[in-house]
């Protein structure tokens, strides 16, 4: 007897394991993109971490000329306070600025990469309980 159908081996249709062009064109697209992110994931989590801290710029002012410059820092370091002490004996005053206050979405996403999401709670508890109330007199 003659095997019929898909994957019956009648011969007939596309062989298991078969994908079609355009299905291979959206893999090798996809891990194109992959490969790409790879490459700037240390950038990516940096940019997550700060975003999750909130973004701030060190403004200094110029007592003579009354202008501001921002201070710029290399990458994500912290200000050394050895810079801000040569900026001071200059006679420079300095404010911090905040230009995005912190992401606690971004935070809680954070750590649940890190520890793990936390299981989720069930919100409703079905009991099956009888109450009963029995009056006594005074």
């Amino acid at each position: 007897m003659a095997k019929t159908g898909r994957g019956g081996g009648s011969g007939k249709g596309k062989p298991k394991g078969y994908k079609f062009p355009k299905t291979l064109e959206k893999d090798a697209a996809r891990q194109a993109y992959r490969d790409f992110m790879a490459q700037h994931m240390t950038d990516l989590h940096l940019a997550q971490v700060r975003a999750a801290k909130g973004l701030f710029h060190l403004l200094l002012r110029d007592p003579t000329t009354g202008q501001f410059t921002r201070f710029e820092t290399s990458g994500d370091e912290a200000v050394d306070k050895a810079q801000l002490d040569a900026a001071a004996k200059m006679g420079r005053q300095a404010c911090w600025i905040s230009v995005k206050d912190p992401s606690a979405p971004l935070l809680i996403d954070a750590f649940n990469r890190y520890y793990d999401k936390p299981a989720e709670q069930p919100q409703q508890v079905d009991v099956a309980a009888e109450i009963v109330i029995r009056w006594q007199p005074r």
